[in-house]
């Protein structure tokens, strides 16, 4: 005989009930079974109360995962010889002085994108275009797994639509990303004749130009024919926590027909804890 505790989880309630189930023999019995209702956790106007605190927790963990995988990156391309190390300027004689991390960081880094693609880059110039490359590498897309629509917002709905413009762009001329924005680049001194900034693309544009670049320039740097190196190199750029868990590595859950309908088990304490996780993450 095996004791279950199930559980209903709701924005205003929770259901429990407890149960002795035989597998062997098929058959089980209710131990206890009952629900405790809350009010909701929102202002009168609707909003949720942790919404702020929530918003403001989600920009310090992007902040902070941006943040070191800058970091990893430029040890990666430091260690490669494709980056000087890091280091802050320094005042001397009342003026500052730039450190060689900064002087790399002042190259036109949508100009050695496109450079790169036809031309030698110097180390240091394939560097701060990689970096510049993982700095701006747009949209992946939502990772989730759900059975309805989710309704966009009008933010998100323009989004959309500037990336499908972009999509058509590319794919009539051809052109990578990079050498799109670096057209629309202005010279110094010059003013701009197109936006370069805030231009929503995809992931995948990103990732094909990455690896245009490192078939480009394999035969002038000889890291590059590395395998392991690119591909430390392509997980630092483009990896990214998933969203949710998928469904695979939850518990197979099972109902009991001597249940009411919506009763669920989960069988250990690890799949319990996936189930948990998911949950909040998806609350």
């Amino acid at each position: 005989m095996q004791r279950i505790f199930g559980f209903d989880i709701g924005t205003t309630s929770i259901g429990w009930a407890v149960i002795d189930h035989d597998a062997a023999r098929a058959v089980g019995c209710i131990v206890g079974m009952g629900v405790r209702i809350f009010p909701e956790a929102r202002d009168p106007d609707g909003t949720p109360l942790n919404q702020i605190r929530r918003q403001k927790r989600l920009i310090r963990r992007q902040l902070r995962r941006r943040k070191l995988r800058r970091r990893a990156l430029n040890e990666l391309l430091n260690e490669a010889g494709l980056l000087p190390p890091f280091a802050k300027g320094k005042r001397v004689n009342g003026s500052y002085v730039r450190s060689s991390w900064e002087e790399v960081m002042q190259l036109p880094p949508l100009e050695l994108r496109k450079k790169a693609l036809a031309e030698r880059l110097e180390p240091y110039e394939l560097g701060r275009a990689l970096y510049h490359l993982a700095h701006r590498r747009h949209f992946k897309g939502r990772d989730v797994e759900s059975d309805t629509p989710v309704e966009s917002s009008a933010e998100e709905k323009a989004a959309q639509s500037a990336r499908a413009t972009t999509v058509q762009i590319l794919q009539e001329s051809g052109k990578t990303l990079g050498e799109m924005l670096a057209e629309r680049a202005p010279t110094r001194g010059e003013i701009p004749r197109q936006r370069t900034r805030g231009i929503h693309a995809l992931r995948e544009h990103v990732i094909e130009e990455f690896n245009r670049i490192i078939e480009a320039q394999r035969q002038h740097h000889p890291i590059l024919r590395d395998p392991v190196f690119v591909d430390q190199l392509r997980n630092v750029v483009f990896s990214q926590k998933p969203v949710f868990w998928r469904t695979n590595t939850l518990a197979v859950r099972s109902k009991f027909s001597t249940l009411s309908q919506g009763l669920l088990a989960l069988s250990t304490a690890p799949d319990a804890r996936k189930a948990q996780q998911s949950f909040n993450r998806r609350w």
